[in-house]
């Protein structure tokens, strides 16, 4: 199904592109430096400076617990890409907290262009406002966890459900792919991936049924998945020893 809605001016669209993104990153700014720092954001803090190997053989349990710190129970993607930030931006709190609201700027920005490759640039703005100034989207963007690359992955699959039905079919495949590796990087950040994962990829199946898609494209992008969500077995693992015995976070 191609875009039937008019398609606005290249100013029209970056202009309100542009505007999503400063309004969230207006409203999340001023409430950086007001969160306080705590449990959860000190045990990713110390997961942080392990280095990438550290910090999976932690998570995955094979690390003696001599941090001082709970053991996390999460995938290792955004201790790997927070990582990779505190290396060029610095590990200190508030570069940290920066890295979330970079993460959720991005998503903003997909949920402006979702809305309006779907149904215009009214829309466009109405969905990447209610996205940038929701209270709880700025209070999870600052915070120094997974869940703002998590939000950001979400975002970029999403953009990429629309997209699949506002491109022609030969430009479909580069679209599956990179919800493919959407999918698989939600699931590496948050195991609440499995959920968004699962509910896409029955989408998925359903529009296949319906004739807008291509099985066998669909079949890639969930055996990319499966063998992702495969390989995160000992972290998966580890989480359920952790809740065994009450440990937090």
């Amino acid at each position: 199904m191609q875009n039937l809605r008019p398609e606005s001016s290249a100013w029209g669209r970056w202009l309100g592109l542009l505007a999503v993104v400063g309004m969230f990153v207006g409203g999340a700014a001023p409430f950086l430096p007001q969160q306080c720092l705590w449990l959860d954001e000190a045990t990713q803090m110390t997961g942080l400076r392990l280095g990438p190997t550290g910090v999976a053989r932690w998570l995955a349990g094979g690390e003696p617990h001599d941090t001082g710190q709970f053991r996390d129970r999460m995938p290792p993607l955004s201790y790997w890409l927070g990582w990779v930030w505190a290396r060029a931006f610095g590990f200190d709190e508030a570069s940290l907290r920066w890295f979330g609201v970079t993460c959720v700027a991005v998503a903003a920005a997909l949920v402006y262009e979702a809305a309006r490759l779907a149904l215009g640039t009214a829309s466009a703005w109405v969905a990447g406002l209610l996205f940038a100034l929701c209270p709880a989207v700025i209070v999870l963007s600052v915070e120094i966890r997974a869940y703002p690359l998590f939000v950001l992955w979400s975002a970029v699959a999403f953009y990429g459900l629309v997209r699949l039905h506002a491109t022609s079919p030969d430009e479909r495949r580069t679209t599956f792919a990179a919800l493919a590796l959407a999918l698989s990087a939600a699931v590496s950040t948050h195991f609440f991936g499995a959920v968004l994962g699962g509910s896409m990829l029955a989408t998925l199946l359903i529009l296949a049924y319906r004739g807008a898609g291509r099985l066998r494209l669909i079949v890639g992008v969930r055996g990319v998945f499966a063998v992702t969500t495969a390989s995160l077995l000992p972290f998966i693992l580890a989480s359920f020893a952790y809740s065994k015995h009450g440990i937090t976070p």
